[in-house]
């Protein structure tokens, strides 16, 4: 039996390296400038200000929550990051600051999602507290920060959480005295947001509902820019250069794509691939609209 390492498979897949690496080291890349990555870079940030605003004066005004809704992939994570970055130096109407905590993970239960909101706000507690009295510990620290400052959580897909989770969240969210004390930005997509309908009804009727906007062409080519930019070998000289991909390129993307942002980093780490092959055959490294109509018509 042949070793794995001659497999006919193991040798493709080396070669495609091989191919793929040609090409990064002729255009300049450390590596692909499309890989999917685990935790957003504030540098590959596309920014939306006149959306981040909208969402500010909602909190601003604490009537309701904010719920962001969109579909898989179009920017929710990035726009609650961004925004949250607005809260350093914010007051509201009445002159509150705001403190604020940012919950990531999804699927928890009861007593994790207390522990998570714990964590996000630095509130102390023991390894052996239920969830009610993690809680507790929690609310103390709101009542004790008001009316110095307000308290904002933000919670990624929320309604992948438990029921029992959900119940956590709405309370925290009910918490008054003069006004409301804590504040929830919390995201989702158009059936999370239905479950939540289902569920905790007197949670969403409480929520003001704000769909994220997709990407622009300007945006999709400040994406394409950014990530060519991070993963450049050498600082460019131009912010706004978009080489190896060309201005047609990135129309015929952005179409495709229809202004979402995972859609468009799939459809620019395929051309890599294809560009890299036809690197290799015609010594022509540039992304042009003849491969980027190629790889969207699969």
């Amino acid at each position: 039996m042949k070793s794995l390492k001659s497999g006919v498979f193991v040798k493709h897949g080396e070669l495609r390296k091989r191919v793929l690496q040609r090409w990064f080291d002729k255009v300049g890349l450390k590596c692909s400038a499309f890989r999917a990555l685990s935790n957003p870079l504030p540098g590959l940030f596309v920014e939306m200000p006149e959306f981040i605003q909208d969402m500010i004066d909602v909190i601003l005004s604490n009537e309701k929550h904010l719920f962001i809704r969109g579909d898989l992939g179009s920017g929710k994570t990035t726009h609650m990051l961004l925004f949250k970055r607005e809260f350093g130096e914010l007051e509201d109407n009445l002159g509150h600051g705001f403190v604020t905590g940012y919950v990531a993970k999804t699927g928890l239960h009861r007593r994790q999602i207390a522990r998570e909101i714990a964590g996000a706000l630095g509130v102390k507690y023991c390894i052996s507290w239920n969830s009610n009295r993690v809680l507790n510990a929690v609310e103390e620290l709101i009542r004790r920060n008001y009316p110095r400052y307000r308290t904002v959580l933000f919670f990624e897909d929320v309604a992948e959480n438990t029921a029992e989770a959900l119940g956590e969240v709405k309370y925290l969210g009910d918490l008054e005295e003069d006004e409301r004390l804590c504040t929830l930005i919390i995201s989702g997509t158009p059936g999370y947001w239905s479950a939540l309908e289902a569920v905790i009804p007197l949670l969403t009727s409480r929520c003001e509902v704000v769909d994220g906007p997709p990407f622009s062409l300007r945006h999709s080519r400040e994406f394409v820019c950014n990530r060519l930019s991070y993963f450049s070998k050498n600082p460019k000289a131009d912010d706004r250069d978009i080489y190896p991909f060309t201005e047609e390129a990135i129309r015929v993307l952005h179409e495709v794509s229809e202004g979402n942002p995972r859609k468009l980093r799939g459809y620019c780490r395929r051309c890599e691939s294809v560009a890299a092959e036809r690197y290799r055959l015609e010594r022509n490294e540039i992304v042009d609209e003849e491969i980027t109509r190629m790889v969207t018509s699969v």
